[in-house]
């Protein structure tokens, strides 16, 4: 195990992370675009405004996804008492690098933040993981009042209508 973490990190330092994070687009500015296509990473930007907060929405694509890892492995919290908003946290085992990356990718227009390595013991045994968490925004907290009851993750009632191929994907 430890021996894929040094590989992982080897292969990381290798090059600028946030080299992949940016999508480059030159535009005259009269192309369509189609909402919630080309979003780039905010990694790294400062802290948005209440009302730039408010302003950002998941199309359904995005939303797909976040539905698919809060059926799975992600969850949705506060980050602390102050915030009133919520935040998506998703966590893998380093062995499953890959997915988590295209996750990170996808996600990384809600992200401030890169993924970090993690380390905890289950059953007696040391697992190494990495997990990023999103900003803590208006439309992670109105999936958060969809899928938590009292503070406990469960399925909700209108599922049906949540689905997508996207989100069984994930």
């Amino acid at each position: 195990m430890l021996r894929i973490l040094l590989g992982l990190l080897v292969i990381i330092v290798s090059f600028d992370l946030t080299d992949l994070l940016v999508i480059h687009h030159y535009s005259d500015g009269s192309e369509v675009v189609v909402w919630g296509q080309d979003l780039y990473s905010n990694v790294s930007y400062p802290r948005f405004t209440k009302f730039v907060s408010n302003l950002i929405q998941l199309p359904p694509l995005y939303k797909g996804v976040v539905i698919g890892l809060l059926l799975s492995n992600g969850w949705i919290t506060f980050a602390s008492k102050p915030h009133k908003n919520a935040r998506l946290g998703f966590k893998q085992g380093v062995v499953h690098f890959e997915y988590f990356w295209s996750v990170f990718i996808i996600l990384s227009h809600y992200c401030s933040s890169l993924p970090h390595f993690t380390s905890s013991i289950r059953l007696g045994v040391q697992s190494l993981g990495i997990q990023f968490f999103t900003r803590s925004l208006p439309c992670f907290t109105e999936l958060y009042l969809l899928f938590y009851v009292a503070g406990n993750k469960g399925i909700p009632i209108d599922i049906f209508h949540l689905l997508t191929p996207i989100a069984l994907a994930h």
